[in-house]
């Protein structure tokens, strides 16, 4: 059956409201900005990481090939144009006592597959969906030598024994968006 507009419409303002209330609706995909995202059992959405063609220039011109921090995204200067990588900033954690055992100075530390670090004496995480089967290094090489591998949609290389990939969200073809 093909969906018709009227259907299309309503996903669309039903996916828009859950984005701009920060929540979604399990089991959906989403677009934000050029990322593809989908919603997890727990109504929190994961989404690629790609970098996006910001809305419009900077204010003042950027300088070819120049880097910069946007918050916590990482943005370069292509032909007079700012992009960004679009993450999720930190934000406080909600064990925010077992955040602030955990912060002393300004060190960072990872919490399942997030991120941590301390910002005026609180810890603060990003918030990624983590897969359930997630693994914390414990110091056995996960590979060895330069070798490189892709894993789903994600490329891998060995780096000093550690595999290091990519964390784009990888969708089943059952999950991928029909257009």
């Amino acid at each position: 059956m093909k969906p018709t507009p009227v259907i299309l419409l309503v996903l669309m303002a039903v996916l828009g409201m859950a984005a701009a209330q920060g929540s979604c609706v399990p089991g959906t995909h989403y677009q934000e900005d050029c990322n593809t995202c989908f919603c997890s059992e727990t109504g929190v959405g994961v989404c690629t990481l790609k970098l996006c063609h910001t809305r419009g220039k900077r204010e003042t011109p950027c300088e070819p090939n120049s880097t910069w921090m946007d918050d916590c995204n990482r943005c370069r200067c292509a032909n007079g144009v700012g992009v960004c990588t679009k993450k999720a900033c930190p934000v406080v954690l909600h064990d925010v006592a077992e955040a602030e055992a955990e912060c002393q100075g300004e060190g960072r530390w990872m919490k399942a597959c997030n991120w941590c670090r301390c910002v005026k004496g609180k810890g603060v995480c990003t918030r990624r969906g983590c897969p359930s089967d997630l693994t914390l290094f414990d110091g056995t090489p996960d590979c060895e030598g330069t070798a490189s591998w892709k894993d789903n949609c994600n490329t891998c290389h060995c780096s000093d024994g550690r595999a290091v990939c990519t964390a784009k969200l990888c969708l089943s073809n059952d999950q991928r968006i029909q257009e």
